[in-house]
């Protein structure tokens, strides 16, 4: 990568809070140099690390860790030292329950004295609340998700197809559920969008699907926009912010009635929920494209900013 020439504006850049999700170090996708120059351009009151920032799946498989993987480490070490405070945020644990088998409790154990300490944990969605209260957790603040429906937004003229074209956006590994979507018996092309730990298996098993890998940018949003549904089969997602930004280009969606789609969805609106994912599908092909875009168009970022915000502590 060309060194980055920022100017002494640019860096003295300062933010009260700047969120890294998903870094996937020890991948070759992961952009380390571009982080570094980021992060060498800004600092910040607290830096929180959120979901993915090894990936320990991926180097267990295929061990790769240069030295710009080394550098973002030695860069967040020395925020840290110059006053920075850095929060890990993991990503959901009963993923490590799918993987390990190990036992649930012992994960929600964890979970309740790692969280009692703080003066509040914000979760996506009121169902997410009441499941952790039920579970022995307090001080939850529901925060919420918005989409930039700018970005996201349907294409001017749409492909007219024989099938429908039903579309899942998403990491590729068994903790999605992806099977459930290549599996449905229905008349209608699949695409994949993304990648994971497990493409090759299912792309193996399941070859008349359209594997697309990663998309981005305009890409991405044609991709959502091109599709008749949006399948949604995780069972273990908190929200799923893909449903945000499929409804945003038009795009009904499909899923089970679980914690997530069930404070998103909202049958024959912006989709369809049922316990058999194919029902969800042909109920979801049916809902006006209009109705899906406006209901997005009501999930304002600023608002959700605003919450987060009232949330961070005053001292």
């Amino acid at each position: 990568m060309e060194p980055v020439d920022l100017d002494e504006e640019v860096r003295k850049s300062h933010y009260r809070a700047i969120f890294l999700s998903d870094i996937h170090l020890g991948t070759r996708g992961c952009q380390a140099d571009r982080l570094v120059a980021f992060l060498k351009a800004h600092t910040c009151d607290v830096i929180y690390l959120v979901g993915d920032i090894v990936d320990g799946w991926r180097l267990r498989s295929n061990f790769y860790w240069p030295q710009a993987h080394n550098n973002v480490v030695r860069r967040f070490l020395t925020l840290v030292r110059r006053g920075s405070r850095l929060v890990y945020v993991t990503g959901n644990h009963e993923y490590v329950h799918e993987r390990t088998r190990l036992p649930l409790s012992v994960g929600y154990r964890f979970l309740r004295w790692f969280h009692r300490p703080g003066e509040c944990t914000l979760v996506t969605t009121s169902s997410h609340r009441r499941e952790l209260e039920a579970r022995g957790f307090e001080h939850l603040r529901v925060w919420g998700r918005g989409v930039d429906t700018s970005r996201f937004r349907p294409l001017a003229k749409r492909v007219v197809r024989r099938r429908p074209r039903l579309l899942y956006v998403g990491r590729v590994a068994v903790e999605k559920n992806i099977e459930a979507f290549l599996s449905l018996p229905v008349d209608a092309d699949k695409v994949v969008v993304g990648d994971g730990p497990h493409r090759a298996d299912y792309q193996r098993r399941f070859p008349e699907a359209e594997w697309c890998g990663y998309r981005y940018g305009e890409e991405l949003v044609a991709s959502y926009a091109d599709a008749d549904a949006f399948v949604f089969p995780s069972v273990m997602d908190t929200f799923g912010l893909v449903m945000l930004e499929a409804m945003a280009c038009g795009t009904p969606v499909a899923a089970f009635p679980v914690t997530g789609p069930g404070d998103v969805v909202r049958d024959g609106v912006n989709g369809a929920l049922d316990e058999d994912l194919g029902r969800a599908v042909e109920r979801a092909l049916d809902v006006s494209r209009q109705s899906c875009r406006d209901f997005a168009l009501a999930s304002d970022w600023r608002a959700v900013a605003e919450r987060f915000l009232r949330a961070l502590p005053t001292g």
